[in-house]
């Protein structure tokens, strides 16, 4: 388990070299679409709703904020039975288009993926990746949001059936 959390702080190490990223997309699959099973990375990267592709300059714009957002999260590995609804990806590229690494976070942004390694999100909601996401991202996926993530979860009916 040791050497699976030093691999999970290695690519967060190399995702925070900015000189070594040179594109990143952000993949995301709508809440709307219901599956029979948990969405695995796997299947996010092919079934993806949208895809939002960085190029340099927009990794130069971006970047920066989005490591200060990686600092103020807490990552924590941890296990998973069957693996979490993956919703959201972002994946990092270098200059020769070869992955780097890739983040990948369920619906409620509390649980995902370093690479494939399970792990867990938290921070603070106003300074995390949770926030870079919804601070610089959320017109682009507006009409894709669910409201646990960027607002008050649907009201439950209570009463009795």
């Amino acid at each position: 388990m040791a050497q699976q959390t030093d691999n999970i702080q290695n690519v967060l190490d190399k995702i925070r070299e900015n000189r070594v990223v040179e594109r990143i997309e952000i993949i995301h699959l709508q809440y709307s679409v219901l599956t029979r099973t948990s969405v695995t990375p796997e299947m996010l990267e092919k079934f993806y709703s949208y895809k939002l592709n960085m190029d340099s300059s927009g990794v130069y714009f971006y970047l920066p904020s989005f490591i200060k957002a990686l600092d103020k999260t807490s990552i924590n590995k941890t296990e998973t039975e069957y693996g979490f609804d993956s919703r959201w990806g972002i994946l990092f590229f270098d200059a020769k288009n070869e992955r780097i690494a890739s983040i990948y976070m369920d619906g409620f942004m509390v649980n995902g993926y370093i690479n494939l390694s399970p792990v867990s999100f938290n921070s603070n909601p106003n300074e995390g990746l949770v926030w870079w996401l919804k601070e610089n991202f959320s017109s682009v996926f507006k009409d894709s949001l669910w409201p646990p993530v960027w607002g008050e979860p649907p009201i439950q009916n209570t009463e009795g059936n």
